[in-house]
């Protein structure tokens, strides 16, 4: 089994090789903990931008046992999918790290 989930546009390249080197730090030989990779830092609104997202397999469990808290407790209605993630993690207290680099 793998120990990131990625959600990539449609329209970008994506080399899981070149994935792999930036998330080695992040994963130890038991896996890494419940996080998410901030890729953006240049915007003042946001630190997760779309066209890669990435999140460990432990996030992504916490999501899915949690999203309603999600649901219930953000105002998320006409967000794009990214804003709404980095919102959701930090409501759910998934830790993040961050990857400038990473688009």
């Amino acid at each position: 089994m793998y120990d990131w989930v990625v959600k990539v546009d449609p329209d970008a390249v994506f080399f899981p090789d070149r994935l792999r080197k930036h998330v080695e730090p992040w994963t130890p030989h038991t896996g890494p903990g419940s996080v998410y990779v901030r890729n953006c830092g240049s915007n003042p609104w946001i630190s997760l931008m779309g066209a890669i997202e990435v999140f460990s397999k432990k996030a992504m469990q916490k999501y899915f046992d949690e999203k309603w808290k999600c649901e219930s407790q953000l105002s998320w209605g006409g967000w794009g999918e990214d804003y709404y993630m980095e919102h959701c993690m930090n409501l759910l207290g998934v830790d993040s790290v961050d990857d400038f680099k990473l688009l």
